[in-house]
């Protein structure tokens, strides 16, 4: 299981990484001539901040939805019956 999880981890990161590309592409080139409008104009966009609320927001679902999924396999493996019981106790222990 953990090498599917792994793998999982593995495939979402290289897809993100692989939609990126063409995004950081577009804005890169339109950077400079944005950057030269603001600087010509004297006046600085009010919606700056909005690149770091959508940031968050995008984190905390992401973290929302590992928390869901990974809780809810979690207890459907236990269902199941696919997780380890506990250890069993010795009778005799140390004291």
């Amino acid at each position: 299981m953990r090498l599917f999880s792994l793998s999982f981890l593995i495939a979402v990161t290289l897809v993100a990484a692989a939609s990126l590309r063409p995004a950081y592409a577009s804005t890169a080139q339109h950077t400079a001539s944005a950057a030269a409008a603001v600087h010509a104009q004297g006046q600085v966009d009010a919606n700056d901040d909005s690149r770091v609320e959508v940031q968050i927001t995008v984190l905390v679902a992401a973290v929302t939805l590992v928390v869901v999924i990974g809780t809810g396999a979690y207890f459907l493996r236990k269902r199941l019956g696919l997780t380890a019981p506990p250890p069993k106790q010795d009778a005799g222990g140390h004291h």
